[in-house]
């Protein structure tokens, strides 16, 4: 649909674009993260909050998702008002009839080192801060990571260039620049086909307007 609307701005002289088309979530996050960290903390994903002094439910999957990839770049999902106690006591069984999850989810398990976050994880009792018992939601998350951890998820990390063609053109240099810096390793993979498919989704849409 970006793309399509794209083609409709161009003809008032406009450029629309999506510059995140190469991009999987956890690469987003990590330049967010890594190159704006100054003002990442402004980030606001959760669409199901309906406090507007929160921006967090930290009880919906796009929180949960959030929160696994903060903790794989070594980050407190805190500084984002995100509280690991409550999120990950929510998130420990999932629905068979729930959509699967996202590629990114799995990486982000994959990348995160328990004992490098359990400092993240409040304690609630003296069991616990004397180390004897873990917290629940720690002991949570350790068992969602054993979930993930044989899901193939490689390709979460890596650059895909061919799908630059979607981002402005004006952006393309810089842009191919900055990504290729976090995420050096590039998609060995021919994706040819999977353009093919979005080029003809564009012109499904665009068709009606003669663009």
């Amino acid at each position: 649909i970006v793309v399509a609307l794209g083609r409709y701005f161009a003809r008032m002289g406009l450029e629309f674009g999506s510059m995140l088309f190469p991009l999987s979530h956890f690469q987003i996050e990590k330049i967010l993260w890594r190159r704006y960290s100054d003002v990442a903390d402004l980030q606001n994903s959760c669409f199901r909050m309906n406090d507007e002094n929160v921006s967090y439910c930290n009880r919906c999957r796009k929180c949960f998702r959030i929160a696994l990839l903060l903790l794989a770049l070594g980050i407190d999902p805190a500084r984002l008002g995100i509280d690991v106690s409550t999120l990950f006591l929510h998130q420990t069984e999932w629905s068979p009839n729930a959509p699967a999850l996202s590629g990114a989810l799995a990486y982000a398990t994959q990348h995160i080192s328990p004992e490098k976050v359990r400092s993240f994880f409040p304690t609630q009792n003296l069991w616990q801060q004397l180390g004897i018992v873990a917290p629940p939601a720690y002991r949570s998350l350790k068992r969602i990571i054993r979930r993930f951890e044989n899901q193939d998820a490689d390709w979460v990390g890596l650059y895909r260039p061919q799908f630059l063609k979607y981002a402005p053109a004006a952006l393309r240099g810089p842009l191919d620049t900055i990504y290729r810096t976090y995420s050096p390793e590039l998609d060995p993979l021919d994706r040819e086909a999977e353009l093919s498919l979005i080029d003809n989704a564009v012109n499904w849409i665009a068709a009606p307007l003669s663009l």
